[in-house]
């Protein structure tokens, strides 16, 4: 260990460009006040900081002449570069720098195996298979698993957070503002990817506009929007969803025959959201079904095993007497979100159509559909 004068000592360029400037916060210049610097700072000969960038800020703030420093070397500057990274493996890191550290960790490892696979081949040039057989030899599995365990990430996740990351260096707005929120902690990855993935499933799909005909009998599982992202087993996780507002917005009310039946399925902490949307379509709440699971799922306050089937209506619209049935219908619980086809048959016995399901999944015969297969 030396003394070196503040001055001339250096920021690492990596260092400003993974990790920005790092401000020294008052907590650290006010223990460097009274203490000292603990812990010397990690330099090259030539004054470059490795490791203690913000010690050595506090230390000009404060108006240290000297700090204490432990000179290191490196053999290149590839060895350098991972040296500098794994100086800040244990620093607490936003989303934006962890995405930057692990780009310069792809490179690192690109480098490292083009190098390998020179020597193996005795100088023969590379092919791009070759170097993708390269990356992954040895160690733990692929690179993006090496590099997701290097950052702190599962490699599902790492996967997540690399789409939206490439999408918005390719200039796509969404994902933009997805990385400004995920930075900010405002978003979970998992959820950012949805929600990039819904609006890429909209503009792909250049949603047609709804049927031009009106219907008596009108079917709706919409994908709430639910504030649990960051459950594993959340909609956001399992399929691209709409927030209420956009629910409400639809021109459902246009579908709708002057006398005319909504069925809209609704799970428990959405109560509030559905009857908003009853609203904004035009129908008066009236009654529901419940379907009771044969298996539970999650839960915050209890495990959820049911779901309820809201009945509204617009204008006059009974059912037929005949078509009646019992309120709460058991059924078996099949994969996420998806419904007993038995409600099919109960609402057919008590309407007669013309029908359509919106947000439908599959076709059925004597219904029009406006869904996932048909463009919303």
């Amino acid at each position: 260990m030396e003394l070196v004068k503040v001055t001339k000592l250096k920021p690492h360029p990596l260092n400003e460009s993974i990790y920005g400037e790092q401000e020294a916060d008052a907590g650290l210049i006010e223990s460097i006040k009274n203490n000292g610097i603990m812990e010397p700072l990690v330099i090259k000969e030539d004054g470059t900081i490795m490791s203690g960038h913000r010690r050595w800020r506090a230390a000009k703030a404060i108006g240290l002449v000297e700090v204490p420093c432990r000179v290191v070397g490196y053999s290149d500057e590839l060895e350098e570069q991972e040296a500098l990274i794994e100086f800040n493996r244990q620093r607490e890191k936003t989303f934006i720098q962890k995405m930057k550290e692990a780009e310069k960790l792809k490179e690192i490892e690109s480098e490292k195996a083009r190098r390998r696979q020179i020597e193996l081949a005795g100088n023969r040039p590379n092919t791009s298979s070759d170097l993708s057989a390269t990356l992954r030899e040895g160690g733990k599995g692929k690179t993006s698993e090496k590099l997701a365990d290097a950052i702190g990430m599962k490699p599902r996740t790492f996967e997540k957070a690399a789409k939206v990351w490439e999408a918005a260096k390719q200039g796509n707005e969404v994902a933009e503002k997805l990385i400004e929120k995920l930075d900010k902690g405002e978003k979970t990855i998992n959820a950012a990817y949805m929600e990039l993935k819904r609006v890429e499933k909209q503009k792909e799909l250049q949603a047609p506009p709804p049927p031009r005909g009106k219907y008596r009998v009108i079917y709706a599982d919409p994908p709430w929007r639910y504030s649990n992202s960051g459950f594993a087993m959340s909609a956001e996780n399992q399929y691209p969803t709409m927030e209420t507002e956009e629910i409400c917005k639809l021109p459902v009310e246009e579908l709708a025959l002057d006398n005319s039946v909504l069925f809209l399925w609704a799970t428990a902490p959405m109560l509030e959201d559905v009857f908003k949307v009853i609203k904004a379509w035009g129908f008066t709440y009236k009654s529901n079904f419940v379907w009771v699971k044969d298996k539970h799922t999650g839960g915050f306050y209890c495990y959820g095993q049911h779901e309820l089937l809201l009945i509204a209506t617009k204008g006059s619209m009974l059912p037929k007497k005949e078509g009646m049935r019992a309120s709460v219908v058991f059924a078996e619980r099949r994969e996420h979100s998806k419904k007993p086809e038995e409600f099919y048959d109960i609402i057919e016995s008590m309407y007669d159509g013309p029908y359509i399901e919106l947000f439908a999944r599959n076709k059925r015969d004597g219904w029009e559909g406006w869904g996932a297969e048909y463009g919303i």
